[in-house]
């Protein structure tokens, strides 16, 4: 009789291991979750109002229903019961008209997403459609916590597969997640980011067993179901799962036929180069109402050059409305100076009519109404910003207008920090980088104010596409733009840092300040354990087997595309209008990556011998983590 193999037998101690170790992890998950569904009262997650209208309409109408829909006696039951529960503590209550045919705000449209998930919870919450909405909340929120499970499943499966040789990892990173009071709060909310977590998790779980294993006909269409899984809850999850999935196919390619992929791929970088610097119709450092439609720049004699901006009533042959914000701290010096703005304007012949100039300040906004002629005239306008404005921005507009201009030209756009004098301020030079005012020059605080520069204008097919909020095109230019939006990234990393490790409820909740110092060493020390684990993998990258490479891709890509595509969310960033920060949840379709990348970090600077000691100081840790999330935040600030 022969010894089995030590492959075998670390096989047999992880299925040992696996038979207590995952149902103790799973219980665990599932009495957190239920704490926190508990926590929480109604409403208080991520859009958790219009998440479950979108599944109360399916149970109710028993089909899917299209954007803007809605059912108002649906909305008066749930702003009744936003009101009933506190939702709006500390903030002004609206009045709810029963009478009224307008259905009253719940949030945010969210029927513009796939519906997996909610056609998910729709089965679940059907048998229970004639109780009050928040019974159907609180069957809804049960059924995300049945989600969180098969994270916490997908979780141990994924790194077991992936690190067999790490027999404690699997158990240390689902334990982390079972354990983790954000997560646990969001994964116990109606949202679609708990099916998209789930079903991107799954994916993972799929794509390293086929890289560790090797490809088969069952394992490739599972992974392919998976992707559809995946697009069909939520963008984000179809995202990673589409990268993931061809990342794993190139690997796949032998050797000697991947430089082919490789020129296919650089001819592709080019093409997209030639696009970008060839198809530069809009004007550098404008926005417009319409990114991806006409161009807001036009080739036409002016009194300063032969450029011009254009805006259009229709919005087809140029967009409706230009706009350009100054960079945060020049607009924020401007406080309480009395400022000169203006330009050149020109209507088409026979095209005559209104246009408006406006200097928007956050939530105060100076207007001027002009008639465009047949003929250049200078405008000019002056306006005192007020002490406490976020920022400022010009915006030149025919959008709304009575009697607007059918097509509106424009050229030598100013903003002077100065009072009007007797002489009528004109731009001084070709771009109109100069002003001249009451004898002497003045610095144009408006960039390429004579359009003469141009952006990147992106195919209206690929512009258009939502990344987020904005559209591809808006986030290109806001990347571009990076004099005036470079400032957001440390404080974008902040928030995701800290929506991370202590965000709650809609994220107006959080840790105590002292709390992330703790919180930004142990991260800081799991990145360089990461990075020394790296950095050893690299070093024996040649040597390694190629499963393993692939494994490690996956991982890469992973994280690279869930936390990129969080990061851009942030764009376009305008002070002057609501900034949308992106929270930590945009990345939760990669949190079994996170996790493992974190604990398998700062297991790399634990020695062997205090591996036990380090992984009760753990868990000991999370569970205080847990004690102060609900004992100093959730508890006081719900039931104080």
């Amino acid at each position: 009789m022969t010894a089995p193999a030590p492959s075998q037998v670390a096989a047999q101690t992880r299925r040992r291991r696996s038979n207590w170790a995952l149902p103790l992890i799973l219980a665990l998950g599932l009495a957190h979750g239920l704490v926190y569904v508990l926590l929480f009262p109604p409403w208080q997650h991520y859009d958790e109002p219009s998440h479950l209208e979108y599944v109360l309409l399916i149970v109710r109408r028993g089909r899917l229903p299209h954007a803007g829909d809605y059912d108002l006696s649906l909305r008066h039951e749930i702003a009744s019961s936003m009101v009933a529960a506190g939702f709006y503590k500390g903030q002004a209550t609206p009045t709810i008209d029963f009478w009224s045919d307008v259905p009253p705000g719940i949030g945010v449209d969210e029927l513009v997403h796939p519906p997996l998930y909610y056609m998910l919870l729709a089965l679940a919450v059907r048998p229970f459609a004639h109780q009050s909405v928040e019974v159907q909340l609180y069957v809804a929120r049960l059924c995300s916590v049945g989600l969180y499970l098969v994270v916490l499943l997908a979780a141990y499966k994924t790194i077991a597969e992936a690190f067999p040789r790490r027999p404690w990892l699997p158990s240390a990173v689902s334990v982390f997640l079972a354990l983790l009071p954000p997560l646990a709060g969001r994964m116990s909310s109606v949202n679609n980011d708990v099916g998209a977590t789930a079903a991107a998790s799954l994916l993972l779980w799929a794509s390293v067993a086929l890289a560790q294993r090797g490809p088969s006909a069952r394992k490739v269409v599972l992974v392919l179901v998976l992707v559809g899984l995946c697009l069909a809850t939520k963008t984000t999850a179809g995202i990673v799962a589409l990268a993931v999935v061809a990342v794993l196919a190139v690997s796949y390619v032998p050797r000697r036929r991947r430089r082919w992929l490789w020129v296919a791929a650089g001819c592709l970088a080019l093409g997209v180069l030639v696009i970008l610097l060839t198809r530069r119709g809009h004007a550098a450092s404008w926005y417009t109402s319409d990114p991806s439609g006409a161009s807001s720049r036009v080739s036409v004699q002016t009194p300063l050059d032969n450029s011009s901006f254009v805006l259009t009533r229709q919005g087809a042959a140029g967009p409706q409305e230009i706009l350009q914000e100054l960079p945060v701290e020049e607009g924020r010096a401007l406080r309480g100076h009395t400022v000169t703005l203006g330009g050149w304007v020109r209507a088409a012949e026979g095209a005559e009519g209104a246009v408006l100039f406006a200097l928007d300040e956050g939530e105060l906004s100076q207007t001027w109404v002009v008639r465009a002629k047949s003929v250049w005239e200078l405008r000019t306008f002056s306006s005192t910003i007020s002490q406490d404005a976020p920022g400022l921005a010009l915006r030149v507009s025919v959008r709304g207008l009575r009697e607007a201009a059918r097509t509106v030209y424009l050229d030598g756009l100013y903003l002077v920090d100065a009072p009007p004098a007797g002489e009528e301020p004109t731009p001084a030079n070709a771009m109109a980088s100069q002003v001249s005012a009451g004898g002497r020059e003045l610095p144009n605080l408006l960039r390429n104010g004579s359009a003469a520069l141009s952006w990147p204008s992106l195919p209206t097919a690929l512009g258009n596409q939502v990344l987020g909020r904005s559209s591809v095109a808006e986030v290109l230019w806001s990347i571009w733009d990076w004099r005036r939006t470079g400032w957001v990234w440390p404080n974008e990393v902040r928030v995701l840092f800290r929506s991370f490790w202590g965000g709650f409820g809609w994220n107006h909740l959080s840790l105590p300040g002292s709390v992330f110092y703790v919180l930004s060493a142990v991260t800081g020390l799991a990145l360089a354990g990461a990075a020394l684990t790296l950095a050893r993998h690299l070093s024996t990258a040649s040597h390694a087997p190629s499963s393993q490479q692939r494994i490690w891709l996956v991982f890469a890509t992973a994280l690279v595309v869930g936390w990129g595509m969080a990061l851009v969310r942030i764009y376009p960033v305008f002070v002057t209008m609501r900034i949308w920060w992106p929270v930590a949840r945009y990345a939760d379709v990669v949190i079994v990556p996170v996790a493992a990348l974190l604990c398998g970090g700062l297991a790399t600077l634990v020695p062997r011998r205090l591996s036990r000691a380090a992984g009760v100081v753990g868990l000991i840790g999370l569970l205080a983590l847990d004690a102060l999330a609900i004992g100093l935040v959730i508890v006081p600030y719900y039931y104080g």
